[in-house]
C-alpha cells in the first residue's frame, strides 16, 4: 500500500508542477510575428564585445585593416595594375582596351563620385565578392592585399584632383615632359 501511495504522491507532484498555460497557442501564419522579435543591430552598444567563447564568422572578420604606409600603397598598386587595370584602366578612369570591347556593361570609373562615396570596407567588399560582371577576387587576394588595393584606389582618387601648379617644380617639370 505504501508503494501505491508513493506513486500517487509522485503523480500529484508532477501534475502540480505542470503549467499548461503556454504549452499550446494558435499558430500565427502572418509575417507580423517577425516584427515583434527582439533584435540587436550590428553596431549596437550591446554588441561592442562578442560573447565569451564565440568565434567570429565570415571571411576575414577577425582581421583589421593594415595602417596605410607607402609599402602598403605600393603593394596595392602592383595588385591594381595586374588585376584591376585591364578593365578599370591604369588611372582607374574606366578607360582601357578591354573596356572598349565590353558592350554589355562598361567597367565603372573608380574616380566617379558614386565610387568615391563608398567606404573603404564597401570597396573591399566589392573586390572580395565582385559586382555585376566583375568576378570575386577573395581567393586571389587575401584581406590585407585587398585593403592595400583599396589604399591605392584612394591614392588614385587623390592624385586625379591635385592642382598641377601646387606640385614641386621638379615633379611639375617631369609631368610636363611626360604629359601627352
Amino acid at each position: 500500500m505504501s508503494a501505491a501511495r508513493l506513486f500517487a504522491g509522485l503523480v500529484a507532484l508532477a501534475l502540480v508542477g505542470c503549467d499548461e498555460s503556454q504549452a499550446w497557442h494558435e499558430p500565427d501564419f502572418s509575417l507580423a510575428r517577425m516584427q515583434e522579435q527582439p533584435r540587436i543591430d550590428p553596431f549596437d552598444p550591446q554588441m561592442s564585445a562578442p560573447p565569451p567563447f564565440t568565434v567570429a564568422c565570415g571571411a576575414d572578420s577577425h582581421l583589421a585593416p593594415s595602417p596605410i604606409t607607402r609599402p602598403v600603397v605600393e603593394r596595392g598598386r602592383a595588385h591594381f595594375q595586374t588585376i584591376c587595370a585591364a578593365c578599370h584602366g591604369i588611372r582607374g578612369d574606366g578607360e582601357s582596351v578591354v573596356a572598349t570591347k565590353m558592350l554589355l556593361r562598361k567597367p565603372a570609373s573608380l574616380l566617379d563620385a558614386r565610387v568615391r562615396a563608398l567606404s573603404d570596407a564597401q570597396l573591399e567588399g566589392v573586390i572580395a565578392r565582385g559586382y555585376g560582371l566583375m568576378p570575386p577576387f577573395a581567393d586571389a587576394l587575401p584581406y590585407d592585399e585587398r585593403t592595400a588595393t583599396v589604399a591605392y584606389v584612394r591614392a588614385l582618387e587623390v592624385a586625379q584632383g591635385v592642382d598641377v601648379t601646387l606640385l614641386p617644380p621638379a615633379v611639375a617639370a617631369t609631368l610636363a615632359r611626360e604629359a601627352p
